[in-house]
């Protein structure tokens, strides 16, 4: 009777042996930050990491382009819908709200990781400030866009350590501006120049300055009434111009057109949020630009939505008939049924004109995604 117990006793001990072994598997499906950010290479990804946020669907990839009431009194979202930021109608809890906050704060985690373990790999100082320089650029302009949608946000700078540490009061919107500020005023002194750089999809000292102009002339206004930052704001936007590096193309339609033929062109257009593809391949990284803020067009070849049309507010705003902008802006035609006829609007049908500077008929990429397309946001 005895061995008979024993020998039913061996399998069950083994069996909890097996599970105890088992129970303490390292996890396999993430890496530890103890055994990451240990190359230059490795860094590099990370800095990467944070540079996806902009293109997700509830930032650039989508929403800010179309779906949070950004049009303002320019223009208004055309499809027929009862709620939402696009038509100032919502709740803290709608879709696209908490969308944007979580994905910001998810970026400015990315950041806050990458900036707490940069000193560990062995690489020059000075490709270990270019990585520090864009990271805390982008962590600063994802507070930026919380700040000044939200006022006081909660002001997070470390790395996130548990997931129960959610209960983190609001920081005032003075003390969060404050912070941008220095942020960029660093990265500022840590980029490249945009010539070094060559291309849009990157941080350049250019983009800080211009990004630092535009939240000086924040700060000048509500909530912090800052005045002095208006001096601040020529300052900034004073050294692009003695740069004497950029330029404006000459050719107003061109700007738009090069974004849909993916042509760099870095002194007009100094930062953009880069798009690829088509979704053929077995990478999507795709936008929305021209899909939702082009002329509704039926043709699946270059499919588009048009969720924003025009107000005759903007319409009215140019003054002169030989402006080009305003033709190029705000879509004199329509496409018919087929997708390629195009039937002119009359005088008076001003509020069913589509907001048209990105125009899908100039995409080189084919075929033409329904719901993609490679065009750059700037």
């Amino acid at each position: 009777m005895k061995k008979i117990l024993l020998l039913l006793l061996i399998p069950v001990l083994t069996g909890i042996s097996s599970c105890k072994k088992f129970l303490e598997t390292t996890p396999q499906d993430f890496i530890s930050p103890a055994n990451y950010y240990n190359t230059e290479e490795q860094l590099n990804f990370a800095l990467n990491g944070i540079y996806d946020i902009l293109g997700q669907r509830a930032l650039y990839g989508d929403a800010l382009i179309s779906r949070m009431g950004t049009e303002a009194d320019e223009g208004f979202y055309a499809v027929s819908t009862f709620s939402g930021p696009q038509v100032y109608n919502h709740s803290t809890s709608d879709t696209y709200v908490l969308n944007l906050w979580q994905l910001l704060y998810d970026g400015i985690n990315r950041a806050n990781v990458l900036l707490e373990n940069i000193n560990t790999p062995a690489m020059t100082e000075a490709s270990r400030d270019q990585i520090r320089g864009q990271a805390q650029f982008l962590r600063a302009y994802y507070y930026f866009i919380l700040v000044s949608n939200w006022g006081d946000v909660p002001l997070i700078l470390n790395a996130t350590s548990s997931a129960n540490n959610t209960d983190i009061a609001r920081t005032p919107a003075k003390e969060v501006y404050t912070t941008i500020l220095k942020e960029m005023q660093e990265a500022e002194g840590l980029v490249q120049s945009a010539s070094d750089v060559g291309f849009g999809g990157r941080i350049n000292k250019s983009a800080v300055r211009g990004m630092l102009a535009r939240v000086c002339l924040y700060m000048a206004g509500k909530p912090v009434e800052d005045i002095s930052k208006y001096q601040d704001a020529i300052k900034w936007s004073k050294m692009i111009i003695d740069e004497n590096f950029h330029a404006l193309n000459p050719s107003y339609k061109d700007i738009f057109i090069n974004y849909a033929k993916d042509a760099y062109d870095i002194k007009e257009s100094i930062l953009e949020v880069e798009f690829w593809g088509n979704t053929a391949g077995v990478y999507r990284e795709g936008g929305r630009v021209g899909i939702n803020t082009g002329i509704t067009n039926p043709n699946t070849a270059a499919y588009a939505y048009g969720f924003i049309q025009t107000t005759a507010r903007l319409f009215n705003s140019y003054t002169n008939n030989r402006d080009l902008r305003r033709d190029w802006n705000i879509a004199p035609y329509r496409y018919q049924s087929s997708g390629t006829i195009m039937a002119a609007w009359s005088a008076t049908q001003i509020y069913e004109r589509h907001c048209a500077k990105w125009r899908r008929e100039y995409e080189v990429v084919t075929p033409r995604s329904m719901n993609d397309s490679p065009e750059n946001f700037p």
